[in-house]
């Protein structure tokens, strides 16, 4: 039987608890009237912290649109929604990803709306993993 990478860390040295069982938060993130531009979901966020799970929704625009989840660096280092203007659901992971952490550690999360000038909804979560 093969174990997980974590799992194989801990046996060769002390782990952080954001890299095994830390303390997971979850960040709630409504934003009612969504148009083109940057908003932020989160205050800055502590030094050790990583992204687990994301899931949001986003209504139809009427017109084409991208919707990025990410950080002030990397704004779509955790999802991204091309082109489209239909209601889509965005996730971390996506179903073709094979990350299982996004490190935002001292980092501010944001969401950035291009290309929509339509008042919608976005709506759903963060989950974080800490030290704390």
């Amino acid at each position: 039987m093969a174990n997980s990478t974590q799992v194989t860390a801990l046996a060769t040295s002390i782990q952080r608890k954001s890299a095994y069982r830390g303390n997971a938060q979850v960040i709630p993130v409504t934003i009612a009237s969504a148009v083109a531009g940057t908003y932020y979901i989160s205050e800055k966020l502590p030094p050790i912290c990583n992204v687990v799970a994301a899931a949001f929704t986003v209504a139809d625009q009427g017109t084409a649109f991208t919707v990025t989840v990410g950080d002030e660096d990397t704004a779509t280092s955790i999802a991204s929604l091309g082109s489209g203007n239909d209601a889509a659901l965005l996730t971390f992971p996506a179903s073709t990803s094979t990350a299982g952490v996004v490190d935002v550690g001292g980092k501010t999360l944001q969401i950035v709306v291009a290309g929509s000038n339509i008042p919608s909804t976005i709506g759903g979560h963060v989950v974080i993993v800490t030290d704390e």
